[in-house]
């Protein structure tokens, strides 16, 4: 075996003589991926993608190596504070949070439903993928949001690793303390923040080509042009 850290790749090239652990808790073991990945997202803002059980070990000491990071992404701090808000509105099932969010992405369904808006949100952070069936049927999605298409690729190959052992894990609400932590720390209010209001100084800094008065039209419809 090599020693590594727990978010990197396993190449200092040092053997260790330990015996790998005897027994493996499979869903402790995805409970710690799905934690290392919520600290890659929303407080590194660089992560891999394709967390398959092909490019995650483990440890003989207990720890994670992940490998392959081939399809890594970066994101950056307004996409953090954006999932971040996300994750804590469906962790605590804030409907009015959720749609709010769905506003400022280009998601949209055929008929904009709100019930089939936040349940397509909640359904890819709480696994329960067989409502998707159900969704495609009465309220299809017609435009997607490729911007957050490999967060979502993760986190759903989470759920595929756990529907794999016969469980289930809840991604947001194990997300959600690194989220809260996250929003601190960007000085973002969940209790203060309002779509109506202009974006704040650090928010600003991230978006410089868009004007105040369109990031809140963006932000009441969905749509907005950008500053030329």
């Amino acid at each position: 075996g090599f020693c590594g850290s727990v978010c990197g790749c396993c190449t200092c090239g040092l053997p260790t003589q330990r015996a790998p652990p005897a027994v493996v808790e499979v869903k402790s073991i995805l409970r710690q991926l799905c934690k290392v990945l919520a600290h890659q997202v929303l407080a590194d803002g660089l992560f891999t993608s394709d967390p398959h059980p092909g490019n995650v070990m483990i440890l003989p000491d207990g720890r994670l190596g992940l490998i392959d990071f081939g399809q890594a992404k970066s994101l950056s701090t307004r996409q953090r504070v954006y999932l971040s808000r996300i994750v804590v509105a469906v962790a605590t099932k804030d409907r009015n949070g959720i749609l709010e969010l769905a506003k400022e992405s280009p998601f949209r369904t055929k008929y904009n439903d709100p019930d089939a808006m936040v349940k397509y949100t909640s359904v890819v952070w709480e696994g329960e993928l067989d409502e998707l069936e159900k969704l495609a049927v009465t309220d299809p999605v017609v435009q997607s949001d490729p911007e957050y298409l490999m967060v979502r690729r993760a986190v759903m190959m989470c759920h595929g690793l756990c529907s794999v052992i016969g469980t289930t894990l809840n991604v947001a609400q194990e997300w959600e303390p690194i989220a809260r932590r996250v929003l601190f720390e960007e000085g973002y209010s969940l209790s203060g923040h309002s779509a109506k209001t202009a974006p704040p100084p650090w928010l600003r800094c991230c978006i410089p080509t868009m004007s105040q008065a369109a990031y809140r039209k963006r932000i009441a419809t969905g749509v907005g042009d950008l500053e030329e």
